[in-house]
């Protein structure tokens, strides 16, 4: 017979066992992806999503593109939204999680947008072919966005040359090829507590990271130039007496 003791044990290790599941994984635009015939085994403390991702253009209510991924994503990233905007665009992102294998979890119906100016402004910047992109100046944050964030990814391609010879295609050895990108301007702090991302495909593996500083508040020049003035009038009554 098992003892309390063994009972407890057995009861805390299934408590805390951690188990994966089988998730869908497509993509679509401006639609519904309820087709999937792709699937995708997700680690452990993982689970089943839909990410929805609106695109806006100039900071407008206008949606240029809307799109709804289906795969994996750690528990830390479920039931989260937030935004992160550029020097003329902004993105807003919503995530929604279920956990049975295959499942299609409930989407945010509801995108709210605030176009308010926080008073905080970072600095701006994008490349398609670095993980690094210099500043090419400052913008504005708008709605939640109260940080300063530098979003970079690095993609992995895995594949195998084929050689010809002799009439025959063989397997040649097999090639990496890595891109990379990178934006700066402003998010919320949902984005910033992302941290580090990493998506797996058939011969892929993408890692997006997320950084983030505080903004810098804007603030009136008004007394920086009066203290300058006072100086230098001091200075000019020293100077002439």
């Amino acid at each position: 017979m098992m003892s309390v003791v063994q009972l407890c044990f057995l009861l805390s290790a299934l408590a805390g066992f951690s188990y994966s599941i089988m998730c869908n994984y497509c993509t679509a635009y401006d639609d519904i992806p309820r087709n999937c015939t792709s699937t995708i085994d997700c680690p452990a403390n993982y689970r089943c999503s839909a990410t929805v991702t609106e695109h806006y253009k100039d900071f407008s209510k206008e949606i240029m593109e809307t799109s709804v991924i289906h795969r994996c994503v750690p528990e830390s990233y479920c039931d989260t939204f937030g935004s992160y905007s550029l020097q003329t665009e902004r993105k807003w992102m919503g995530i929604t999680c279920c956990d049975t294998d295959y499942c299609f979890p409930d989407q945010l119906a509801d995108i709210k947008t605030n176009n308010e100016l926080t008073g905080v402004t970072c600095p701006v910047c994008s490349s398609n072919t670095s993980s690094t992109c210099e500043p090419e100046g400052t913008m504005q944050c708008r709605g939640e966005e109260y940080n300063c964030i530098r979003i970079y990814t690095v993609t992995k391609y895995y594949y195998y040359e084929s050689v010809f010879y002799n009439g025959y295609y063989y397997m040649g050895g097999s090639k990496t090829v890595q891109e990379e990108s990178s934006i700066r301007g402003c998010a919320t702090d949902s984005f910033c507590d992302f941290g580090s991302e990493m998506m797996l495909g058939d011969h892929s593996r993408m890692e997006t990271i997320y950084n983030c500083t505080d903004g810098a508040e804007e603030r009136s020049g008004f007394p920086t130039t009066l203290i300058f003035c006072c100086i230098a009038q001091i200075l000019l009554y020293l100077f002439i007496f």
